[in-house]
């Protein structure tokens, strides 16, 4: 009998003579109904429950940090994440998802203000080369990449940040920062960290550096 036919007697039941075909199509067959079995027991066990993933606070606090805006306005941290989306950039930072201490509109402002501008000693970006705690502070090198004031700026920035705002925001070796500081200061007013962070901040720090040329300091 042909394999053929002997599988189609398995299947229907339909009398037939007792051949070698038809034994190995009946066994085919049982294995098959068994393996169906099997599946459908797992099916009505129903979804197996996995646990949650959960996301480490620290994840989240280097993802804000990758795309936001540390403010140090009056001696408080203000903690912007970028909106990533179209639109000016000034708008985008002020819409913080984060902040502890101060406002999102404070640390924008920072760095777009004429008047604030006009007064900072130092703004420039660049790559972190060293990173050093120091009790309850960390010391942080940055090698100068772009110096928007002075010009021509220095080839490294030396400044201090809060230790604990240091390891939140993953301010490490290799980061890229934007930086604004006051005369004669050791802390910065402004600081924006990671490259997506400065490149959204760019635009606007350019304007607003062009209106304060022709800006008064105010102090």
């Amino acid at each position: 009998m042909p394999d053929d036919d002997a599988l189609l007697h398995a299947i229907t039941g339909e009398p037939a003579p007792d051949t070698p075909e038809l034994r190995a199509a009946h066994a085919d067959i049982a294995v098959l109904r068994h393996q169906l079995a099997l599946i459908a027991e797992e099916l009505d066990a129903g979804p197996v429950a996995v646990p949650p993933r959960r996301r480490s606070c620290r994840g989240v606090l280097y993802g804000l940090a990758a795309t936001g805006v540390l403010g140090l306005l009056g001696g408080t941290l203000t903690l912007l994440a970028g909106t990533g989306g179209a639109g000016d950039a000034g708008d985008a930072d002020k819409s913080a998802a984060s902040a502890v201490g101060g406002t999102a509109e404070e640390a924008a402002d920072a760095l777009t203000d004429p008047e604030y501008l006009a007064c900072a000693a130092t703004v420039v970006e660049g790559t972190v080369i060293s990173v050093h705690p120091q009790g309850d502070a960390t010391e942080v090198t940055l090698r100068v990449t772009r110096s928007y004031k002075p010009v021509p700026g220095p080839s490294d920035v030396t400044f201090a940040v809060d230790a604990v705002d240091a390891v939140d925001t993953e301010v490490v070796r290799g980061e890229a920062l934007l930086v604004a500081l006051g005369p004669d200061s050791a802390s910065p007013d402004a600081l924006v960290v990671g490259e997506p962070g400065v490149a959204a901040q760019r635009p606007s720090l350019v304007r607003a550096l062009e209106e304060s040329r022709e800006t008064a300091c105010p102090g």
